[in-house]
């Protein structure tokens, strides 16, 4: 990879040759750059909007199918909530009457508390 009629050879940012007096649609000076009209690059711009949209349109729809999961799970989790209060209500009046006839039990039996 010498030098070629004395010049150093040219490489573009990806690291490949470029080869000397070739010019590429990208560069302003290429013939083939003067082809692409306005229409045609409003109309690559116009496709590349279009696709943003679409990917916007499949991301906002993402994010409000997982707001509804959520809310789903959220109404799911109060019920569950509700149902062990119902159940756990209960349990505690068992354990307040528990403790109450554990006492009454003592106070009327003396010799239980020993």
């Amino acid at each position: 990879m010498g030098k070629r009629d004395g010049k150093q050879p040219n490489l573009t940012f990806e690291g490949a040759r470029k080869v000397p007096g070739h010019k590429t649609a990208s560069d302003p000076d290429s013939p083939d750059f003067a082809h692409i009209t306005l229409a045609e690059e409003q109309q690559e711009v116009q496709t590349m909007l279009l696709e943003l949209e679409g990917r916007l349109a499949a991301i906002t729809n993402k994010i409000d199918s997982l707001l509804q999961q959520m809310d789903d799970m959220k109404e799911h989790l109060n019920r569950q909530y509700t149902q062990i209060n119902m159940v756990a209500r209960p349990i505690s009046d068992i354990e307040d009457d528990a403790e109450e006839q554990t006492k009454l039990h003592r106070n009327s039996n003396p010799s239980s508390k020993k």
